[in-house]
């Protein structure tokens, strides 16, 4: 068995404070507990995101798909996040410092109206491509543009989320 970061789906915790790896798991942590990090955790009522904090690359020889996960979920929930959550799990195609609105986010997980849509195709990696992942919770009481019933709790969002990969050469996977 191989440390996230040297799997074949590689989980990088290097280019962040909020993602540590502990022996061989990737933990991500936004209440202070990691030096570098100024904070004691979120603001009860607003919104935080955190951009670049982790970077997954495909260190396989086959183009693969990314899909999420709700670990806690049951038959391991592959293909979903809570979808009333107040959590948002994004991604670009390299480094990034802008507008939230500008990354994209997985097709698992929830996201503002105005927010690129999500696209399951772009969730392909080739081998040695990776994307980097960025986090955002939306805790302010006014989430409308997540949809109807989203949730405003942090305990809300799940405590283990999975990234799953599957190979994309008959264009079709198991988590569409």
């Amino acid at each position: 068995m191989a440390g996230d970061n040297e799997a074949y789906l590689a989980l990088d915790a290097s280019v962040s404070d909020y993602a540590e790896e502990t022996g061989n798991t990737l933990e991500l942590q936004f209440d202070g507990s990691n030096s570098g990090q100024n904070g004691q955790g979120l603001n009860a009522n607003a919104d935080t995101t955190f951009q670049n904090v982790m970077r997954i690359e495909n260190q396989g020889t086959e183009t693969i798909r990314l899909q999420l996960a709700n670990d806690e979920a049951a038959a391991g929930g592959i293909g979903t996040i809570p979808s009333n959550g107040p959590m948002v799990v994004s991604f670009t195609d390299s480094e990034y410092s802008g507008a939230n609105s500008g990354t994209t986010p997985f097709a698992a997980s929830p996201a503002p109206s105005y927010w690129n849509s999500s696209d399951l195709n772009g969730q392909d990696i080739g081998p040695g491509d990776d994307l980097y992942v960025h986090f955002s919770f939306f805790l302010n009481d006014d989430v409308g543009s997540l949809g109807s019933g989203a949730s405003t709790d942090i305990t809300d969002v799940p405590d283990d989320i999975g990234f799953y990969a599957d190979d994309t050469t008959s264009n079709t996977s198991d988590f569409s």
